[in-house]
Formats: structure tokens, sequence, C-alpha cells
């Protein structure tokens, strides 16, 4: 694919320092590039320092290239980047790892996208086909560079890969086996320019599948539902709500159907399933479909679906402390998945709100509050316009703080035994965190020196 040029690794995160490694051991020349300063990467610095096959550009130094060069970019570094727009003119090629992986792997790929639910739904399938024998792995936007599985495993059956909309952004020739599409809400706006761009950038996911592959979807999402009509590739739909002609459903019993080539199979009732939610209802069938399509039996799909206790930083159970429940759900980066996160707890909600400014509404959060969420402490750049959304929806027990550690020591004095604390902040963590996880690791942190 690089035709003896160089890879050029644009932006130097968790995605980079995997693929530096993969292509080290392969013996392909990289030139490593980002804007930070040197001192931020003393140890790929130490690592690489001995190899000619490595050059390195800091602090706005840029190298030279040609025809045959690739950039891998970094998903969140922006396609309007003064290095892409000239790289771009010159033909270079331009895209993220992921797209080399699809090109240097026979696995099997089953992608997931959408504005929520994608960890979840990455992680989860990824445990029931390793349950079923596979040598499954899951990465992408999930934290774990893909090319740092190609590099050290030895077989690999299946890539379950979660998708951002910035790598969707940057497809070329990718083409998973399934695709499986969450929901479309607004999202990364202030990346993408507006969400007619960002829907359409998730939809790029099947832009390479034919007849003989599958989407997976969730019918009750309207931009899905108008969009998945327009391909011709195999469709699955599941559904919370409604019974449907050709995939999931929850029936009046509460138990979960697959329904295929007019075959009914009940595959496990709601109340199996460990995660709270209708938005995790709705993963599970993501899921057990993907592993129906994989021709993972039944009675596995089933056992996996039970036994699956969910991921870090979604809705996350931290601990009880005086009767009072704290759950994490740093992974709240936008306002719908705060709204699924108010709407899976049944208790009454202390929240705390508030992150990196991603130029999103707040009004769909508030209008959810109802007699729920009874005081909201807010934090992070969008505490201003956090303070007029509340302002005009009349809700007035709110707590502005400048700190996490302020953030939950005010929600704890505020709670009472029986009510939840719930960090969902939906927005972005990078104006005080690297990303989410540190956000939440720090929730709990907090949380965890509550005296009890």
């Amino acid at each position: 694919m690089n035709n003896s040029g160089k890879i050029i690794l644009l932006g130097f995160g968790i995605s980079g320092e995997s693929s530096a490694d993969y292509f080290v051991k392969k013996n392909i020349e990289i030139a490593i590039v980002d804007e930070k300063d040197e001192s931020n990467f003393k140890s790929v610095l130490n690592k690489y320092k001995n190899n000619d096959k490595v050059s390195f550009y800091f602090g706005g130094k840029m190298p030279s290239i040609n025809i045959n060069d690739i950039i891998i970019k970094s998903p969140g570094i922006s396609l309007d980047h003064l290095f892409i727009t000239e790289a771009k003119k010159k033909g270079v090629k331009v895209v993220v790892d992921l797209e080399w992986a699809f090109n240097n792997t026979d696995a099997e790929i089953i992608s997931i996208t959408g504005t929520n639910g994608k960890t979840t739904i990455t992680t989860w399938i990824s445990e029931i086909l390793k349950l079923s024998g596979e040598n499954s792995f899951a990465a992408g936007n999930i934290g774990v560079g893909v090319l740092e599985i190609l590099s050290k495993a030895n077989k690999i059956d299946s890539l379950v890969l979660e998708m951002s909309s910035f790598q969707l952004s940057s497809i070329d020739k990718f083409r998973p086996n399934i695709a499986i599409y969450t929901n479309i809400e607004p999202d990364h706006i202030s990346w993408h320019g507006s969400f007619e761009n960002y829907r359409d950038a998730k939809f790029n996911m099947s832009k390479n599948q034919t007849e003989n592959d599958y989407i997976i979807y969730n019918i009750e999402d309207n931009e899905l539902s108008k969009w998945v009509n327009s391909t011709n590739v195999n469709k699955y739909a599941f559904s919370s709500k409604n019974k449907i002609n050709k995939g999931m459903y929850i029936d009046k019993n509460g138990d979960i159907i697959l329904i295929d080539n007019g075959v009914y199979l009940p595959i496990i009732n709601k109340n199996e399933i460990n995660l709270i939610g209708i938005h995790n209802l709705e993963n599970a069938m993501a899921v057990a479909l993907a592993c129906y399509l994989k021709h993972v039996s039944l009675e596995v799909i089933a056992d996996g679906l039970k036994k699956f206790k969910g991921v870090a930083h979604r809705t996350e159970k931290v601990a009880m402390k005086k009767g009072v429940l704290f759950v994490n759900d740093s992974k709240g980066t936008n306002p719908a998945s705060t709204i699924k996160a108010i709407q899976a707890i049944d208790k009454k909600i202390h929240l705390i709100l508030g992150g990196y400014d991603k130029k999103a509404s707040f009004d769909e959060v508030f209008s959810q509050f109802g007699d729920k969420v009874i005081s909201l402490t807010i934090l992070g750049e969008t505490k201003e316009q956090l303070i007029e959304t509340a302002n005009r929806y009349k809700f007035e027990n709110v707590f502005k703080v400048n700190t996490l550690d302020e953030a939950v020591e005010i929600s704890k004095r505020n709670a009472k035994s029986g009510e939840v604390v719930l960090f969902s902040p939906a927005c972005a963590s990078w104006d005080m965190y690297k990303n989410f996880e540190e956000r939440g690791n720090h929730f709990k942190e907090l949380v965890n020196k509550l005296r009890d």
C-alpha cells in the first residue's frame, strides 16, 4: 500500500504509538509528527532514538512529503489541517489506522458506529465471540490501537472495531462484513461543521459494502431508517418499541425475539440482562444480531448476554455512600448519551454536567429532567451555556464549580439516602482532561475517598 514511500504518523496519541510499533516491526520508514513539544514524548524518543527508520517532527516542524508517502492521521485532526490539505494537493493518500488494518488483515470485520452505545456493543460482541471459541479482538476508538492488535496477535478471526465520525471521515476502501449503527444524534458539530456532515461521516462506514455484507440498525432512529433503504446491503433491524419483520424486538412478555425468514426464536428475557436502561436492551439486540450473523449458537449468545457486566465509564455503578449511589457516566460526552443515562435511572438524581464545548444544545437534556433531576452541578467550558439553559427552563437548583472535586463534594452534600449522584457530563473532556477515561477515573477516585 505504501509503494516504498514513508508512513507519516500525524498526531501521536494512542493510535499513533501502536502504529509506530507496528511499522517498526515491519521495517517500514516512519515520520512521527505532533504539534506538541518534544518534551511530551521522552519515552518514544528514547525507544526509537537509535532506529534510522524513525524520524521525529515535534513542536510545529513538518517532514517533506512525496507522492509515495502515506499520512496516517490521528482521528481528531481536522481534514482542513494545513499539512493535510497540502499533502492532498500533491496526491498523497491520507487515511486512519483502521484503513491500513483493513488492507493488511484477513480477519472478518464487525464495525460499530453511532452517537451512543459504541463501546458497550464493541466490547460485548468481542466477549461473546471469545465465548464461542473465536480469536476476537476489540479495537479502534475503544482505546486500543488496531495496529497494536495486528502487531501482537498470531491469529485473528474477527476484529470488532468501534469507529468514530472522525475516523470515518477518512475512509477509502474500508469495508466491514457487518456494520452496526446505534443511533444518529447531533454531536461533534464544531469539528464537522454541520449535523449533515457528521451524519454523512457515520454513513461512510457502509459506502463500500455490497449485497454480501450486513447492516444492523436501530429502526426507531429516523435518520437511520431514512438512509438505510438507499443501500443494497442485507439489513437486520432492532427495536425496543415495536415488532419488526427481520431482526430483533422485545415482545409483551419482555422476551427478546429473533425473527428471520419467518422463524421466531426467543433469545433471552430482558430481566436477565445486567445493564440498566432501555438503551442497553437495544445494545444487547445489536450484539445478539451480530453474533447470530457470525453463526454463534443461540445458547452461547444467551449466555454471553447474561454474563456481561458492562464497560467502565458508561452508567457504571461506582459506590454506595450513606445510601447514595454514585454512577460514573463519563462516556456521556454528548446530550443524547446523558439523556439515556437519565432515562436509565428510576430514582431522584443529582446530576453533574459540563465540559468541553462541542457547540451542542442542552435543551433536550433539560427537557428530560421532569421531577427526576433535583439538583444540577455544572463545570467546564459550557458552564455559562448551562446556566442560560437552566434559566430558560426555570431550573433553579444549580451549583457552579471549577473542579470535579468540588462537584462531587457538593453533590454528596445535596443527596439523601435512596438518591443517585450521576456524573454524565454531556460534553467531551478535553477542556480539563486528556480523555473521558481519565475524567471518569478521577470521578471514581473522588467517590471512593468519600466516607461511608
